[in-house]
């Protein structure tokens, strides 16, 4: 787990473009008060382990290339936020933060209180309505440059 200041502090976060680190970046200056510390790029699940036809080296790459991984993740007693950041957010987000919370509450055990959170550029009214109606909260960063900032390259 990592603080708040230090996630401001990098310049990039793990796994995370650079317009993904923006929005981050935002997020923290914003909400990261609220909580006590933070984890990016957060394994979980197990993975697909192709079997011991394989070797172990494969097989360990395999399961961790394959592991879900939540982009942010706070935590304070008693409560985890899960945190999806999208350029654009889409349906596929809740299914993935919904994903996120089971595998989070059964490798870290019962949670009093799960927040789920979208951060995003923008939304549509359609994604905005579901968010609404099944209690994830929307986050929009629309001012966030959508260009790569000086010496940022897009990664492949």
């Amino acid at each position: 787990m990592i603080t708040a200041a230090a996630l401001l502090a990098l310049d990039r976060w793990p796994a995370a473009s650079a317009i993904e680190t923006a929005l981050g970046h935002r997020w923290i200056a914003d909400h990261g008060g609220e909580w006590e510390h933070f984890a990016v790029n957060l394994r979980l699940g197990s993975g697909f382990d192709p079997g011991q036809s394989f070797s172990a080296g494969t097989r360990s790459a395999a399961v961790l290339a394959t592991q879900k991984r939540a982009d942010l993740v706070a935590v304070r007693p008693g409560e985890v936020g899960i945190f999806e950041i999208k350029l654009r957010g889409g349906l596929s987000s809740v299914g993935q933060l919904y994903g996120y919370a089971v595998l989070y509450s059964r490798e870290h055990g019962p949670v009093g209180k799960t927040h789920l959170g979208l951060i995003a550029t923008m939304l549509d009214t359609d994604l905005w309505l579901v968010l609404t109606e099944l209690g994830i909260r929307p986050y929009l960063y629309p001012d966030v440059p959508l260009t790569l900032p000086a010496g940022a390259r897009r990664i492949a």
